[in-house]
C-alpha cells in the first residue's frame, strides 16, 4: 500500500470516527435531556399543596300564600308546614362560601340552577317522569388569588304550574300510588389548575330544596353534599405545566429516536470492506482466541503442498483432528489475513480474509490541486517465484532503460523482448538471469548499476509518470483535463489508471516501456488509419481496450481526445466543460519514489504475505 492510500484510508477512518462520535455525543445529550426533563416533571407533579379550607352553604325560602281567610300574612317563614291549595309561589335564596388559607391558587368554578319534576312508583320506587327545567343558565367563573368564592343566587318557583302539572299526568293517565316531588338544585363545580386537584379533591356540591307535589299539607325539606366547617382539598402549585412538559418529552422521544436511526444508517452505510475486514478479523480472534497464535514472520511455503479451506469453521475441525495450532499472519497494511495449519505431511491448510475491491474504496480523493479524481487502487506487487532477469541488446537507443519500464508492466519474458525490438529496432535480443544475492546489491544512486540491475524493480504507473519527462507530463495532463471536463472518472491503480463511468469502461492509462499510451474500448479494424493506433485484441489483459493509443506528439494527443469524446457521445455522456485543471505530476528522483514504496523490488521466492 502506498503512502498515499494509507493518508486516504486514515483519513476516512478519522472522519467517520468522527461523525460517529458526535452523533453519540448528541444522542447522550439528548438522552440527558430526557432524563432530566422527565425527573423534573415526575417530581413538580407530585409537589401538590394540601390547602386547608372552610366551606359552607345555605338554603332560605319564604312560601308565598293566595287570598284566603286565615293567613294574614302573604310570605310564610321557612321550616313549617304549609296547605298545598294556598302555595302560590315560593322563593329561594341559595348560598355557598369557600375560604382556603393558601394564597395564588388559580382554580376555576361553575354553578347552575334547576328544577326537577319527579313522579315516582311507590311500589318500584322507580321514576315514571322526571323532567328537568333550568332556572339559572350555568355561570363560569375563573379564581384566584386569597379572596374567598362567594355563590349567592335567588330563584322563584312557581308551585302551582309545577304542582297543576304533575296532577294533570296523573289523572291523564289514571295513576295511584304514586309520590310527586319538586327538587330545587343548585349546582357547584370546582376545577383547580392540574388534573391532581380534579382527581383527588371533592369538588362538585348539589344543594337542594325537596318540595312535594299532589299533596294536601306540604313539608319542604333541604338536603346538601356540602361539608359544613374545614377540611383539607388537593392542589398544584401555581407555575406547573404539565402539558408542556409532556409535550416537551414526547418531542424529545420522537428526536432521540430519529437521531439513532440516522446513527445505525450512517454506521451501516459507512461500513465499507476495509473496516468489515477489520470487524471481522477481531471478532475471530475475540471468539477463538485461544485456538489461534498469531506469527509474526513470513510463513515460507516451499515443499508445502497448499490447501484452501472455504470456511474458518473448517479450520477449526481441521485443528480439532490433527490438534495442531492455527497460525495467523496479517501483511503490514492490515488488508490480507491467512490463518494457516501446517503438518508433518507437508500439507498447509489455508483460510484468507482479505478486503475484496480495494479499488474501489475511499472515492473522494483528489490530486493535490483537486482536480482531476484520482484514486490510487490497491493492488499487491506481483511476486515472482523465478529468479529475476536482464534484458540487453545492441541498437542506437539504450535498450536497458526500455526493458526495465517494460519488465515492470508484469508482463512475460517474452514479451519484453518483443516490445524491447519493437521500441529499439532491434533484431536480437539477449536474456540474462540474475540471481537473487546480487539483488542486494542495488545502489538507486549509482546510475548505471541501476540500469544493469533494472528489471529486478516493479514501477508503478505514478513512478513512471513521475521519472518521465515533462512532455509526457505535459500530454498526460491535456488528457486528464478532457476527461475531468465529462465528468468521468480516473482511477489509479498500481500498474495503470482506469478511465470510467458507472460500468462503463473507456479506457486505462498505462506505459509501453517508458512511453505513455492510453488503451481505448475501441475496435482498432473499425479505425481509420490516419490513428496509427495498435491492436491489442490478441492480448487477454486487453480484452476490453484492444485498442492502444501511443502518445508521443501533440498529434497523438488530438487523436487520443477525438477517439475518447466519441467513446463518450456513444454512452451519453454530457461535457460539464469543469474549470477545474489537473496538476502537472512532479519529476521525482527513483531514491525518493523507491522510499514511497512507488517503486519496489520484487522477490525470489513466493512469500505467503504477499
Amino acid at each position: 500500500m502506498s503512502e498515499a492510500e494509507r493518508r486516504k484510508r486514515e483519513l476516512y477512518r478519522k472522519h467517520r470516527k468522527g461523525w460517529i462520535t458526535v452523533q453519540i455525543v448528541l444522542m447522550i445529550i439528548v438522552a440527558v435531556i430526557i432524563a432530566t426533563v422527565g425527573l423534573s416533571y415526575r417530581s413538580k407533579n407530585k409537589e401538590t399543596t394540601y390547602i386547608t379550607y372552610s366551606e359552607s352553604s345555605s338554603v332560605d325560602y319564604k312560601v308565598h300564600v293566595g287570598a284566603n281567610d286565615f293567613y294574614e300574612e302573604e310570605w310564610l317563614d321557612a321550616n313549617q308546614a304549609y296547605v298545598a291549595a294556598l302555595i302560590d309561589e315560593i322563593k329561594a335564596d341559595f348560598s355557598y362560601t369557600l375560604t382556603m388559607d393558601e394564597k395564588d391558587v388559580d382554580y376555576t368554578y361553575s354553578y347552575m340552577i334547576d328544577a326537577q319534576l319527579k313522579i315516582v312508583d311507590n311500589n318500584s320506587n322507580a321514576a315514571i317522569y322526571a323532567p328537568v327545567y333550568v332556572l339559572k343558565d350555568k355561570q363560569t367563573f375563573s379564581k384566584g388569588g386569597d379572596a374567598p368564592l362567594s355563590i349567592a343566587e335567588s330563584v322563584t318557583i312557581d308551585y302551582d304550574k309545577y304542582n297543576q302539572l304533575a296532577t294533570n299526568f296523573i289523572n291523564i293517565y289514571k295513576l295511584d300510588r304514586t309520590t310527586s316531588t319538586l327538587t330545587v338544585r343548585l349546582h357547584i363545580n370546582i376545577i383547580g389548575s392540574c388534573s391532581d386537584f380534579k382527581n383527588n379533591s371533592q369538588n362538585e356540591y348539589v344543594v337542594a330544596l325537596s318540595i312535594p307535589l299532589t299533596q294536601k299539607a306540604v313539608t319542604i325539606n333541604l338536603t346538601s353534599n356540602i361539608p359544613q366547617g374545614t377540611g383539607k382539598v388537593l392542589a398544584c402549585n401555581n407555575g406547573f405545566n404539565a402539558d408542556a412538559y409532556k409535550k416537551a418529552l414526547v418531542a424529545l422521544t420522537v428526536g432521540e429516536g430519529v437521531l439513532l436511526i440516522v446513527f445505525l444508517f450512517f454506521v451501516y452505510m459507512t461500513r465499507n470492506e476495509d473496516i468489515n475486514y477489520t470487524i471481522r478479523i477481531k471478532k475471530l480472534l475475540f471468539n477463538y482466541k485461544s485456538y489461534i497464535q498469531k506469527i509474526n514472520n513470513r510463513f515460507d511455503t516451499d515443499g508445502y503442498q497448499v490447501l484452501e479451506v472455504d470456511t474458518f469453521n473448517e479450520m477449526l475441525a481441521i485443528r480439532d483432528t490433527i490438534q495442531s495450532p492455527i497460525l495467523m499472519s496479517e501483511n503490514k497494511d492490515k488488508t490480507r489475513t491467512l490463518f494457516l495449519i501446517p503438518t508433518n505431511t507437508k500439507i498447509l491448510y489455508t483460510f484468507e480474509v482479505k478486503v475484496e475491491n480495494y479499488d474501489e474504496l475511499y472515492p473522494d480523493s483528489t490530486m493535490n490541486d483537486g482536480a482531476a479524481i484520482l484514486k490510487e487502487e490497491f493492488e499487491a506487487a506481483p511476486v515472482q517465484e523465478t529468479v529475476e532477469n536482464e534484458v540487453s541488446c545492441e541498437a542506437e537507443e539504450p535498450c536497458e532503460e526500455v526493458a526495465e519500464e517494460l519488465a515492470a508492466d508484469e508482463e512475460t519474458i517474452d514479451e519484453v523482448v518483443e516490445e524491447v525490438k519493437e521500441e529499439v529496432g532491434a533484431t536480437e535480443v539477449e536474456v540474462t538471469l540474475v540471481s537473487p544475492e546480487e539483488l542486494t546489491q542495488l545502489d538507486l544512486d549509482d546510475d548505471a548499476h541501476y540500469r544493469k540491475y533494472g528489471p529486478s524493480l516493479d514501477y508503478s504507473f505514478e513512478a513512471k509518470l513521475s521519472l518521465s519527462s515533462k512532455e509526457t507530463r505535459e500530454y498526460y495532463k491535456q488528457i486528464c483535463d478532457f476527461i475531468v471536463g465529462y465528468g468521468v472518472k480516473i482511477v489509479r491503480s498500481w500498474k495503470r489508471e482506469r478511465i470510467y463511468q458507472g460500468r462503463n469502461l473507456f479506457g486505462l492509462f498505462i506505459f509501453r516501456g517508458n512511453r505513455l499510451a492510453v488503451a481505448l474500448a475501441l475496435d482498432p479494424k473499425t479505425l481509420h488509419a490516419k490513428y496509427h493506433a495498435k491492436d491489442l485484441s490478441d492480448m487477454k489483459k486487453f480484452a476490453k481496450t484492444p485498442t492502444l493509443m501511443k502518445i508521443t506528439s501533440d498529434r497523438k494527443v488530438k487523436y487520443t481526445l477525438q477517439l475518447l469524446e466519441q467513446l463518450f457521445v456513444e454512452a451519453g455522456v454530457e461535457n460539464r466543460k469543469s474549470p477545474m485543471k489537473t496538476k502537472l505530476v512532479p519529476q521525482r528522483t527513483r531514491k525518493a519514489l523507491f522510499e514511497k514504496d512507488l517503486i519496489r523490488i520484487k522477490g525470489a521466492k513466493k512469500d505467503i504475505e504477499d
